[in-house]
């Protein structure tokens, strides 16, 4: 019963909440498994691993003529992507939802670092043992319930999946800006998504950004709304229904059920937009920077620090050349035929060891060029908000985030940033050549933490000391190690993580980055190996330091869109931490302190590998005449990297295949082509983890 010093309405629900999360915090201190299916003055579920003709024949409730109800909402569905337990089935607390949260990794990670800003009592937001759907509910409650002031069902949804408002010119300002504003304190959940959600007071339905699943609804003449990812799932008269629709792209539709009125998503939205002054608290933009001028670059200094960050002579013709001179990547057929990092024998960067994941089965992916308008590279740096400020009225008490069009940034943009409001520290992320990489780490880790201790909102991890005496650490290494020893210490909340690295160049490698945790990321030594190829006359031309700068990040940033659309992800910041990634070829050790929660499946190299590879390198470039390989990864060279389609073994394929009268009296002529063939199969080396299998012989046939 309602205790009588609790009033009704929202401080009865939000303590109810905090009840619950308390007796779940005991059951998990006391090793028990337990789930409450509902805990609510206002709503109950009913739900089970049955079919639903079978839910009634369960819960007696639901065959009582004297149980009615004003709303409910009902989900049946097979699990396809979680091994599906009775707490997992749908729906949930607050929602149900039919789709995939695409950036869940990223959205777990973000949400752990906020408990910092939340009282203990709140935590763990995320119970991780649920589904993604589970976890967008846990989300959503906290939204709802977890601040003392009540927030709106349909205001809590559109700040987990907003519209795809960023270009979006028709959007009003005044929408516009609550838009802005919640996009400053909490990053898109992203995904094909289809929701149902109800607290008892608001039923409602939203569609994702992209609009991946289908939603359409009905409104009866007798003030009934009905919403179905069907058409037909209620049996209705067409000669009742009043309205029918369909939810498009970012779209909601509620049904207020106290005052008996319905909303469509434009006069949602524009309630949504008018209850506060989201124009005074935007998100500031970032500082100005300085424009872009032709500076002279030292060639010898250059090539050293490329062959220190492991830079070929191929890669700056193959890949980094299209970036400068046509604005776009390079254009290559399907398919790598040379090894992974792990088992080459050429020295790779570290983003070589991590593949790019795609969307698959029921999650479509994205086509960056045709949906641009739902893609978004903007970002926020500083300190995270509370997801609870206090009422909107002047900026007082709000933290104030810096805004970027995107999280790829010229040096010119990093000094302006370092000079700008945000308090901000320098990180060295490279370390001395009498030292140790782990060694290196660890300073870099207790020098992030002391500098936000000290009250740094922004973090600058930077390896321009790079020097005869000192070298990198990589990149990939100090994002994700530091990120991750952050979330530990519960302070990553307090912080962004600029990256300006001499190791990234290419839309993977930036791609990582970001994905790993860093806010903004300056490839500077890319950046000035790209003014360098431009300088350099081709096809009797060259091209400005300003047109070159353009130039590579239009086509790394257009790259970045790619990667993020193969997995149907839209804003660059629903990206950011999402973790995307599966490692090939790092041992168990660095996976778990790194890079924590991505799928490595084999093992491999550790710290000692990868630091005598940044040493190799180190070595080379400062040796007396520095020089840089060319190995052959990206086309075929005599004596470089291997390639499983080698012209040798081409050839040896067409002479046995084209042998004339193969199978018409010159049969041994051709079966010998075949031989040499398969003889350049068998003894070439090691290219993919399933070389290294063996048949296991049967002890006895079946």
């Amino acid at each position: 019963a309602r205790p009588t010093a609790c009033p009704a309405g929202h401080p009865w629900e939000r303590l109810l909440y905090l009840v619950r999360k308390a007796c779940e915090r005991q059951l998990r201190l006391a090793g028990y498994r337990g789930y409450f299916v509902s805990c609510s003055s206002r709503t109950i579920v009913y739900k089970g691993m049955l079919t639903p003709t079978q839910l009634p024949l369960f819960y007696l409730d639901l065959r009582d003529a004297h149980y009615t109800s004003r709303v409910a909402v009902v989900h049946t569905r097979f699990s396809t992507n979680t091994t599906p337990t009775w707490e997992r089935a749908q729906p949930f607390r607050r929602l149900c939802h039919n789709g995939e949260i695409n950036t869940l990794q990223g959205n777990i990670h973000w949400m752990r670092a906020r408990e910092s800003l939340l009282p203990e009592e709140l935590c763990p937001v995320i119970d991780e043992s649920g589904s993604d759907s589970a976890m967008l509910d846990n989300a959503l409650e906290l939204l709802v319930l977890g601040g003392a002031a009540r927030r709106s069902l349909p205001h809590a949804m559109t700040m987990l999946l907003p519209p795809a408002w960023e270009h979006d010119d028709t959007i009003p300002a005044e929408q516009r800006a609550f838009y802005a504003y919640h996009a400053a304190m909490q990053e898109p959940w992203d995904g094909p998504a289809g929701v149902c959600f109800t607290d008892g007071l608001v039923l409602g339905a939203a569609l994702d950004r992209n609009g991946l699943r289908p939603l359409r609804y009905d409104v009866t003449h007798e003030g009934w709304l009905v919403v179905a990812s069907e058409a037909g799932a209620a049996a209705l008269d067409p000669h009742d229904i009043a309205y029918h629709g369909r939810l498009g792209p970012g779209e909601m539709v509620t049904a207020d059920v106290e005052e008996g009125y319905w909303l469509t998503n434009s006069l949602l939205k524009v309630r949504l937009a008018g209850k506060r002054r989201y124009e005074a608290v935007l998100p500031r933009p970032a500082p100005d920077a300085a424009p872009i001028a032709e500076e002279s670059i030292d060639p010898e200094r250059l090539l050293r620090l490329q062959a220190a960050f492991g830079y070929t002579a191929e890669e700056l013709q193959v890949i980094l050349k299209p970036m400068v001179w046509e604005g776009s990547e390079a254009i290559g057929s399907m398919g790598d035929d040379t090894p992974p990092a792990v088992l080459s024998e050429k020295a790779r960067p570290l983003a070589h060891y991590f593949k790019q994941r795609f969307a698959e089965v029921t999650n479509p992916a994205i086509d960056p060029l045709r949906e641009r308008l739902m893609m978004s590279l903007y970002t926020h740096l500083g300190p995270l908000p509370t997801p609870f400020p206090a009422m909107l009225e002047s900026e007082e008490g709000h933290t104030p985030r810096l805004a970027l069009e995107s999280p790829l940034l010229a040096a010119a943009q990093v000094a302006a940033l370092m000079a700008g409001p945000l308090p901000a520290a320098r990180l060295d992320a490279t370390f001395a050549a009498d030292e140790t990489l782990e060694q290196g780490l660890d300073h870099l880790f207790a020098g992030g933490a002391q500098a936000i201790e000290q009250g740094a909102g922004l973090l600058l991890l930077t390896d321009r000391a790079v020097g005869e005496g000192r070298l990198p650490i990589p990149s990939l290494l100090a994002v994700g190690g530091l990120h991750h020893h952050l979330l530990r210490l519960r302070l990553r909340a307090r912080v962004s993580l600029l990256v300006e690295s001499g190791e990234a160049r290419d839309p993977h490698s930036l791609a990582a980055l970001i994905g790993f945790g860093a806010n903004a990321v300056c490839p500077w030594l890319a950046l000035d190996s790209a003014i360098a190829l431009g300088a350099d006359a081709y096809r009797g031309a060259t091209v400005s330091a300003p047109e070159a700068t353009r130039n590579f990040f239009k086509a790394t940033e257009t790259g970045l869109l790619k990667i993020m659309s193969k997995m149907g992800i839209g804003p660059v910041e629903s990206y950011c931490g999402a973790q995307l990634f599966e490692i090939l070829g790092l041992s168990q050790e660095v996976t778990e302190q790194f890079f924590a929660g991505t799928p490595s499946r084999i093992g491999g190299v550790g710290l000692a590998e990868i630091e005598a590879t940044v040493r190799a390198w180190h070595q080379m470039a400062w040796q007396e005449e520095a020089s840089l390989e060319s190995p052959g990864f990206y086309k075929y060279k005599k004596g470089g990297e291997y390639h499983a389609f080698s012209p040798q073994v081409v050839h040896a394929l067409h002479q046995a295949v084209r042998t004339e009268g193969a199978l018409n009296g010159h049969f041994e002529e051709g079966y010998s082509a075949y031989k040499k063939y398969a003889a350049l199969l068998h003894n070439a080396p090691a290219s993919d983890p399933r070389d290294f299998l063996r048949p296991i012989p049967a002890s006895h046939g079946l």
